[in-house]
């Protein structure tokens, strides 16, 4: 799977950088919150962007 390649390569690659890493199920706001993971350190998100 090209996912199980990309996180890894991510992590030697971000220099530095906080990278969120999240799936597409089609609820954006979960998606950004409950399905998703950080490299490095978090970073507070502006989700009202996402329509509830």
């Amino acid at each position: 799977m090209q996912f199980d390649l990309l996180i890894p390569w991510l992590e030697e690659n971000r220099e530095g950088l906080s990278v969120l890493v999240h799936g597409l199920t089609g609820n954006d706001l979960e998606d950004h919150t409950e399905h998703a993971s950080w490299l490095g350190t978090a970073v507070p998100l502006k989700l009202t962007v996402f329509d509830t």
